[in-house]
């Protein structure tokens, strides 16, 4: 996806805008949120299908997230294409190795990975 798609909200504040110039645009449907403190203008996404949209979200949220975790369950599948048996969504799915416990936002769900025995059982 091209980089000028996206726009930052320290982006937005260096091009003049402030908070409440942010979510005019939003509220009149100039501009959508991607994720929290990222936007993209509506017109330069009108043709996407929700995977598309989806893939914005991860790649945004991945960005963010950084570290260890991977994307995961049905974010995965949409990111390598395959046919969702239901629309995406807006909730990114990805897997940290180093929880051992998952939890849920509103646009996140993050998984822990499958325990694996450490030692055989005999």
């Amino acid at each position: 996806m091209p980089d000028d798609l996206l726009i930052t909200r320290p982006a937005a504040f260096a091009r003049g805008l402030n908070g409440d110039d942010i979510r005019r645009r939003v509220a009149r449907g100039e501009w959508r949120v991607v994720r929290r403190g990222l936007y993209v203008r509506s017109a330069s996404v009108a043709g996407f299908s929700p995977e598309e949209i989806h893939r914005l979200r991860v790649s945004a949220t991945v960005d963010q997230l950084g570290g260890q975790h991977v994307v995961s369950h049905l974010s995965a599948a949409c990111l390598h294409g395959l046919d969702l048996l239901r629309p995406p969504g807006e909730v990114v799915q990805v897997t940290n190795p180093a929880t051992h416990s998952g939890h849920r936002r509103r646009t996140l769900r993050t998984f822990a990975p499958p325990s694996i025995p450490t030692r055989s059982l005999r």
